[in-house]
């Protein structure tokens, strides 16, 4: 899942175009239904978040407390 889209490095083999690209977030409110709703189909041990740097979200820490309870 991406939770963003720009980073502030300049890693040589980013494939994103980070950190040129264009500013997005992801909404925690819709990532964490999206997730719930996907969950009543499949099980899996492990959702990664990704991004340009997932670091970089203001609310991390809510996407992953709402991953957490799926």
């Amino acid at each position: 899942i991406h939770v963003v889209d720009h980073c502030n490095l300049t890693c040589v083999e980013c494939s994103h175009e980070s950190p040129s690209a264009a500013r997005r977030l992801a909404d925690p409110e819709v990532t964490v239904a999206s997730i719930r709703s996907l969950m009543r189909f499949y099980s899996t041990p492990l959702v990664k978040l990704l991004g340009g740097e997932p670091l970089l979200h203001p609310q991390l820490r809510t996407i992953i407390d709402g991953v957490k309870c799926a």
